[in-house]
């Protein structure tokens, strides 16, 4: 008894100055497994946590892509210029020209042009017959007397023929005298007023 007292007095005293794992040594009655086994206890709450991973850092994030800068107003085009029978072509006439240029590949260049709606003869404005389009077509006002430049004193359908065209219709009919004539858009041809005297397409071989 008197030594566990003994141990006991000692164990306070260790107590008192802080030092616990003495006072543990002599509260287990001497028992050296004891002081031991708080030794390494005393060293696992010692020993720091193993520090957790670095946290990886947040990819940069992915850059916007420039944005592309607005595309050039597109400009229009400049307005044609296009005069048929001395008026510019109405809505509708620009449709119809606009499915012509289609059919034939190309677009009309801007300029003054005639159109005799009776038979489909088209031209520039001073010049023979350029080509024949369709008849009856909405491309112009009336036909002017004097769109195909020199005269010849010989109109068909109102129109002073070309010189080069009163040849190649003297050539066709023979003789051409001045005066009134008419075309249809089927090729008939004659003197205003009398039976058609001739169709210019089976002549000419369309």
């Amino acid at each position: 008894m008197a030594r566990r007292r003994d141990w006991s007095s000692k164990m306070f005293q260790h107590m008192r100055r802080g030092k616990y794992d003495r006072a543990l040594y002599y509260a287990a009655g001497g028992d050296p497994d004891a002081l031991l086994a708080y030794h390494r206890a005393k060293h696992r709450t010692a020993t720091p946590p193993t520090a957790d991973p670095t946290p990886t850092a947040d990819p940069t994030p992915t850059a916007d892509p420039t944005p592309t800068a607005d595309p050039a107003p597109q400009v229009p085009p400049p307005p044609r210029r296009v005069f048929i029978n001395g008026t510019p072509p109405s809505d509708e006439a620009w449709v119809v020209i606009h499915r012509l240029e289609q059919t034939a590949g190309s677009v009309l260049p801007d300029g003054t042009y005639w159109y005799d709606a009776a038979c489909g003869a088209f031209g520039r404005w001073g010049e023979p017959t350029w080509v024949f389009l369709p008849a009856f077509l909405p491309l112009g006002g009336p036909l002017p007397p004097h769109c195909s430049g020199p005269t010849t004193n010989v109109f068909v359908n109102g129109r002073d023929i070309h010189p080069r065209e009163w040849q190649q219709l003297a050539l066709l009919v023979g003789q051409l005298m001045p005066g009134l004539y008419a075309l249809d858009a089927m090729g008939h041809f004659g003197v205003v007023g009398q039976p058609p005297a001739i169709n210019l397409r089976m002549l000419m071989g369309f």
